[in-house]
């Protein structure tokens, strides 16, 4: 298994004496890959020139993210540092860096006041949505905040993906975060006994394509004993704490939906990779009563994820689909989730039995021989058949109460073409609604040819037709 560590602090001072033996013990470990966090403007520059010293003899990759921590907030100074953070990107290794953080809000220890922290992390994200830059997002009892500041960015679509990095809140803000289209990174703490099992208990419900480990080292769990020397803390801070990071999310919980016979997941990065598969896939769901998943939504586009005109047309979907769950409709967002297994759809016809209201039946007799006694028994006849064909156990749809039936006339005038006059028809044009008990409408709107006299309408006689 190759093994990503999204967040570690190299530059902290504690691997300062034996970096590169560090370094090769992540790798004899499987790490393949770090990255390593920018947390100032003067730590994401030596963070850079880290990884660009051991870039041919670490034996991992080594990357690095560009940004101001909101510890460091109280000394943000807006325009010089955005335009440091810049210079860093666009640098000679440029290249290395993936990201712009760690930025966000920490109101827990309340390091730089509030409003700093809103200001710097605002420039931040504006800063990543011009590059088009991932965003590495800080959060700690901040989560109403930080959201109130990124939603403007989700609604215009213009916010890169997001990972909001050693994420230790609760299961609905990772609800919150996942339907913004965020990524989740989990640290060691999901091993800490008994804070660390409440997020544990989160990781089935995460997407993998949208679950990442680190090790936020040396600063989380798990922690050395205290009877070691320091240099041996030191040395096995990055690697072993990879591994117990890693473990629990590689042997987590089959997936609800990964347990759900005939769900069908699909991967919206591939060929269009746009409003055809979310549009197709989620009416046929709809239909079928399944469950749908797309993940990778639109990942071959400049801009990842779901835009306005797609997050329309499947709320359009869900709403034809009373009781249906959908999760992940929102800009930006590239994972989706829609299950109808207990969901109604309106305007068709259930399995369930349900009671239909206020049956109604307008015909309307038209043609030069139209009367108003052909329009009464053509509305007779229909209002048999709907009781007929919605009462009689193949639908389950039971009419309990009288149809309401309304009955008008059209006369036309008689037309002579070069000399010859038309053979005389009259046809009846009928509408059923049924308004269904929950809200649901049941519709056929049907013309029957009739012959002048008054026969027998030809084809179907007395039914039907279905429902539209």
């Amino acid at each position: 298994m190759m093994l990503v560590d999204i967040g570690v602090n190299l530059t902290n001072g504690q691997f300062r004496r034996d970096l590169p033996q560090v370094l090769h013990r992540a790798a004899q470990a499987g790490v393949d890959t770090m990255v390593i966090t920018g947390t100032s403007v003067q730590e994401s520059r030596r963070a850079v020139q880290l990884a660009g010293k051991h870039a041919d003899t670490a034996g991992v990759a080594l990357f690095t993210t560009v940004g101001v921590h909101p510890h460091d907030a109280k000394d943000f100074d807006e325009h010089r540092m955005i335009e440091e953070m810049r210079a860093i990107i666009d640098g000679k290794d440029g290249a290395l860096v993936v990201a712009v953080g760690e930025c966000g809000l920490d109101f827990n220890r309340d390091y730089s006041p509030r409003d700093a922290q809103v200001r710097a992390f605002r420039a931040q994200v504006a800063l990543a949505c011009e590059l088009q830059m991932p965003l590495f997002v800080h959060e700690r009892e901040a989560h109403e905040a930080l959201v109130k500041v990124l939603n403007p960015f989700v609604e215009a679509g213009t916010l890169p993906p997001t990972v909001v990095h050693c994420f230790t809140g609760q299961e609905q803000e990772m609800h919150r975060y996942l339907d913004m289209g965020f990524s989740i990174g989990l640290t060691g703490f999901v091993c800490m006994e008994p804070r660390g099992m409440v997020v544990r208990d989160m990781v089935p419900f995460i997407p993998m394509s949208r679950l990442m480990i680190e090790t936020d080292a040396p600063f989380m769990y798990p922690y050395s004993g205290s009877g070691m020397k320091k240099r041996a803390r030191r040395q096995t801070s990055s690697a072993s704490e990879t591994k117990v990071v890693a473990k629990p999310m590689a042997s987590r919980p089959t997936s609800k939906l990964d347990e759900v016979d005939g769900a069908i997941v699909l991967d919206g990065g591939v060929g269009e990779g746009g409003g055809q598969v979310l549009r197709v896939a989620t009416a046929l769901c709809a239909v079928m009563h399944n469950v749908v998943r797309v993940h990778s939504i639109r990942a071959n586009r400049k801009a990842p994820g779901l835009r306005n005109q797609h997050v329309g047309t499947i709320e359009l979907v869900a709403a034809l689909s009373t009781g249906g769950i959908l999760s992940g409709a929102l800009l930006n967002s590239t994972d989706l989730t829609f299950d109808t297994r207990s969901a109604l759809l309106r305007g068709g016809i259930d399995e369930g039995a349900f009671h239909a209201t206020s049956p109604f039946i307008r015909v309307t007799a038209f043609g030069v021989s139209a009367t108003e006694q052909l329009a009464d028994r053509y509305g007779n006849s229909m209002k048999a058949a709907v009781k007929e064909t919605f009462s009689n156990g193949e639908h389950d749809i039971a009419i309990d109460v009288e149809c309401i039936v309304e009955t008008t006339i059209a006369n036309l005038k008689k037309r002579v073409h070069r000399g010859k006059k038309p053979k005389e028809k009259t046809a009846v044009s009928a509408l059923i609604l049924l308004e269904t008990a929950s809200g649901g409408l049941l519709s056929v709107d049907r013309t029957v040819e009739w012959c002048v006299r008054g026969r027998a309408p030809r084809g179907q006689r007395s039914s039907i037709y279905g429902a539209s």
